[in-house]
């Protein structure tokens, strides 16, 4: 489950570049393919990508049209659109969703400060780049609750304490959770649990510290802070306050499974080859 601003892009590159397995994302539609009728694996930059964006529902329609979950041809689909996607699957053909979570309002500042200045992203919008973060936190721009919105499916309209109820039970039963603040003990939960092998693969191993310590698609241009107490702060906590909750649940998931995955060894040999 990809939630934009949040280290996603960095394990998207891990799985593509370090460990070199198949992925679905918005690449799929790059490169001459949105109009493919079947499945094709190409490669792009030295990654491989199915010609599929998994990044959005008409997207995710015509990978299910094409029976994308059972063709073995990707092992890694990336998407915002948790149930749309789930559509994917069936008991004969399971998927099993992973993400990774960042505090709200620190990823309502990285958005403000990085879609002024994003022009390659859909959502670019240059009124970001001159908007000061409470302006950008008092404008119909600013983003409303949006983890709990795409876990309980309610893109519009109001969002309740009933909405974060059904998003904290998704979670707890169907996700495997990273915090980015904890990225590196993330990556280790989802090392054992995908048994990803990288113990005696060096190369694999120095890859992902590269990517670790560097981090993809991360913004360094951010202009302000919300400083707790100031009114910036104050706006998008309120925008954010179902979303706070969930988080912070979703940080004690994490302490949970972190208490299962630290009595599991690192594999010493896994599903990558």
């Amino acid at each position: 489950w990809h939630i934009p601003k949040s280290g996603g892009s960095t394990i998207k590159d891990i799985l593509a570049g370090c460990f070199q397995i198949t992925i679905a994302d918005e690449m799929g539609a790059q490169f001459g393919h949105a109009e493919d009728k079947e499945l094709e694996v190409f490669m792009e930059a030295g990654n491989k990508f199915i010609n599929l964006d998994t990044t959005n529902p008409a997207g995710i329609a015509k990978a299910k049209a094409l029976n994308l979950a059972s063709s073995g041809l990707v092992d890694a689909i990336v998407t915002s659109y948790v149930h749309e996607a789930s559509e994917l699957f069936s008991t004969s053909h399971r998927g099993r969703f992973f993400t990774v979570m960042r505090d709200p309002i620190e990823r309502a500042v990285s958005m403000h400060g990085y879609l002024g200045r994003a022009t390659w992203e859909a959502n670019y919008d240059p009124a970001f780049a001159t908007m000061s973060l409470e302006e950008y936190a008092k404008s119909n721009k600013v983003e409303n609750n949006w983890m709990t919105r795409f876990l309980s499916n309610q893109m519009t309209g109001e969002v309740t304490e009933s909405h974060l109820a059904v998003a904290k039970e998704i979670l707890r039963t169907k996700f495997v959770v990273g915090i980015m603040k904890e990225f590196n003990t993330t990556m280790g939960h989802f090392e054992k649990y995908f048994e990803w092998q990288i113990v005696n693969r060096p190369h694999r191993m120095k890859c992902v510290e590269n990517m670790v310590s560097g981090g993809s698609n991360r913004h360094r241009y951010a202009r302000e802070h919300a400083i707790k107490g100031s009114q910036a702060y104050s706006l998008l906590h309120w925008q954010n306050q179902l979303d706070v909750k969930l988080y912070h649940y979703a940080q004690q998931l994490f302490q949970e499974q972190s208490d299962y995955f630290d009595k599991i060894p690192r594999p010493t040999t896994g599903t990558l080859k």
